[in-house]
């Protein structure tokens, strides 16, 4: 990547991947290599997806990003968009898990292949329930509660929470 102009960053925020960065003439650029079935990489393409699907978020979402990066402090613009992202990626998980198909096609599309589709194939049955638990579970991880005592109050996975996170 450095004969293109990318710089290797590194930093323990960067553990679970790798990313690169390249400033031609004022213009911001970034590459993310991560493992293909990492769920930074799914939620990513749930949020993309979300967005595409919700102009009104997208929109709000874009003025936000504006607004942060005014003020030139990419740790502050970082920290301040997360909890927009996180609420985002649980609407598309409750949305996906009410129609498991399309998701599955929306995310077939882009990536070409289905990771963590467990995570909203469930039966008519369960949706209402698992529906509820990622919502408590939003709300207990807003509060910092234990990822121990989460999993015990909604009945969902470790993966499933850490989707949320």
């Amino acid at each position: 990547m450095s004969p293109v102009g990318y710089v290797l960053c590194n930093g323990h925020k960067f553990q679970k991947w790798i990313l690169f960065d390249k400033n031609d003439f004022g213009q911001a650029y970034h590459v993310h290599l991560m493992p293909h079935d990492s769920m930074r990489l799914f939620k990513q393409v749930m949020f993309k997806i979300f967005m595409e699907e919700n102009p009104y978020a997208a929109d709000l979402y874009v003025g936000k990003k504006k607004a942060y990066l005014a003020l030139d402090d990419h740790i502050w613009y970082s920290m301040n968009k997360e909890p927009f992202v996180n609420e985002a990626n649980m609407y598309a998980l409750v949305d996906a898990i009410e129609n498991p198909p399309y998701w599955n096609g929306r995310i077939e599309s882009i990536m070409g292949y289905v990771p963590h589709s467990d995570l909203f194939n469930v039966d008519k049955e369960k949706r209402e329930v698992k529906q509820l638990g990622f919502e408590l579970a939003y709300k207990m991880l807003k509060k910092d509660m234990p990822i121990d005592d989460i999993i015990k109050s909604t009945g969902l996975s470790c993966e499933e929470v850490d989707y949320l996170k």
